[in-house]
């Protein structure tokens, strides 16, 4: 994955450099930011977690959009 790809990809799911950095590369935010960046490889293991979010998080919404109502 490249950096362009990694930030358009967190863009698209709506989440922040700061979520990703913690939950997806177990990383602080400025190294989240070099790899958006470029200055330093997207990690393999990151970019695999990105790409099943990416199918993931609009599954799990097109789901609970389908769920019946509570009230």
């Amino acid at each position: 994955m490249t950096p362009a790809e990694l930030k358009a990809t967190r863009l698209a799911l709506k989440l922040s450099g700061e979520w990703c950095a913690e939950m997806v590369g177990h990383v602080k935010p400025r190294a989240w930011w070099y790899w958006e960046s470029g200055d330093r490889t997207v990690p393999d293991d990151v970019a695999a977690r990105m790409a099943a979010l990416s199918v993931a998080i609009p599954m799990a919404l097109n789901a609970a959009s389908r769920a019946p109502s509570l009230t």
